[in-house]
């Protein structure tokens, strides 16, 4: 399986995305995902631990289809001490294949505040 780096990602706060991946081999070729497992990882940066996790399953936030991985990302799950986590992430989808665990994809996503109305409070 080739690990591929996303083009960055940009979300507003608040909102769902769906972020959808295609699973290759080196030759560009599509992997059938039968019977895998996967799990996306969001954390601030590279190598620290994950502010969020995602898994396939029921109600997991993650499916897979074929070749494809589609990860349900709800925005208002990223909060600390009641504010809303804005700025700069760091994403990685790991698929679990016949007991082997790989990185399929990683990359940035940015999080950026959406203007409320001056009536409205933020979260």
């Amino acid at each position: 399986m080739h690990t591929g780096i996303h083009p960055p990602i940009d979300i507003r706060s608040g909102e769902m995305a769906e972020l959808v991946f295609t699973v290759t081999d080196g030759a560009g070729a599509g992997i059938d995902l039968g019977g895998a497992a996967a799990e996306y990882r969001l954390a601030r940066r590279a190598g620290e631990r994950a502010l969020l996790t995602l898994h396939s399953g029921e109600d997991g936030g993650v499916t897979i289809d074929s070749e494809t991985v589609t990860v349900s990302l709800d925005t208002a799950a990223l909060v600390q001490n009641g504010k809303a986590m804005l700025g700069d992430f760091f994403g990685q989808l790991r698929l679990t294949i016949g007991g082997r665990s790989l990185v399929a994809a990683e990359g940035n996503l940015c999080l950026h505040p959406i203007i409320l109305p001056a009536e409205e409070e933020p979260v």
